[in-house]
């Protein structure tokens, strides 16, 4: 199998848009609201509001400062981008820590940073941010506030099942980054080749382009200066080889070299 050798095309491409960490971070914003709205109003549920909404407004006056700190085209550096995943994962467990642990329905979100990182960012720091979510859920299974219940009532669940959890998080994040991030490898490879193909096809354009300049430049060239050549040598041979005639042929016979090496370009391009 052809290897194409590693050029770094569109690498920087590749990089995470601010646009797009920040359009992900509302829609994370937004959802953690409502969650935590219909649960202590709709349903009722004991929950320190407080606490929740001054996790969210964080996250929130981040992607604010984001938004007019950097251009929306503009595309982070792997540290930047391996450093909002990982407040990702923090604000995510201070959320679960004040609403259940793992025990909550929504733990298994603290994923999302681990994928993302996995399929945009170098292989290093989907490691650390794997181990960030383990010390994150390890943390979370054995320190946390109650699930949130019906007022009067406490329903807690086995530590069993809450291991449970807790391995299937562990599980889930190893096999999203080693599946996620050999997926997002092999289309970097074959987006590395496709740019590679599409510069060498450049260069031969450009050449074949070059080269057909050259023939027709040989060609015109070659044609006037064969006539003047001609019409000089005859002149030559018709008046004796003194003074200013004597010149006129050596002019003659670089001419007919200059038309000979004309041709033979013009033959050769052909």
């Amino acid at each position: 199998m052809t290897n194409f050798p590693d050029f770094g095309l569109g690498r920087s491409a590749r990089r995470l848009r601010v646009d797009t960490l920040v359009r992900l971070r509302w829609l994370a914003v937004a959802g953690q609201s409502v969650a935590v709205v219909i649960t202590a109003f709709a349903l009722g549920f004991p929950l320190p509001i407080g606490f929740c909404f001054l996790l969210i407004a964080v996250s929130a006056w981040l992607n604010i400062w984001l938004r007019f700190r950097f251009p929306v085209s503009h595309r982070l550096e792997d540290q930047s981008a391996f450093a909002l995943l990982a407040f990702d994962i923090l604000q995510l467990a201070g959320l679960l820590y004040l609403s259940g642990g793992l025990a909550n329905p929504f733990a298994v979100l603290v994923l999302a940073p681990v994928m993302i990182s996995a399929v945009s960012l170098p292989w290093q720091k989907t490691l650390w941010l794997v181990f960030l979510t383990i010390a994150a859920t390890s943390f979370l299974m054995f320190f946390h506030m109650a699930l949130p219940w019906f007022p009067g009532q406490t329903l807690t669940l086995p530590f069993l099942y809450v291991v449970a959890i807790w391995i299937s998080i562990v599980l889930s994040a190893g096999f999203v980054a080693v599946y996620a991030a050999r997926v997002a490898e092999e289309a970097r490879q074959l987006s590395d080749a496709l740019a590679a193909t599409e510069l060498v096809l450049a260069r031969e354009q450009h050449l074949t382009q070059l080269d057909g300049l050259a023939a027709a430049a040989a060609h015109e060239l070659g044609t006037p200066l064969a006539t003047i050549a001609l019409v000089v040598k005859e002149m030559a041979n018709l008046v004796p080889k003194q003074g200013t005639i004597a010149r006129s042929e050596e002019h003659t016979s670089e001419l007919q070299s200059h038309s000979f090496i004309s041709y033979a370009v013009f033959c050769l391009k052909k």
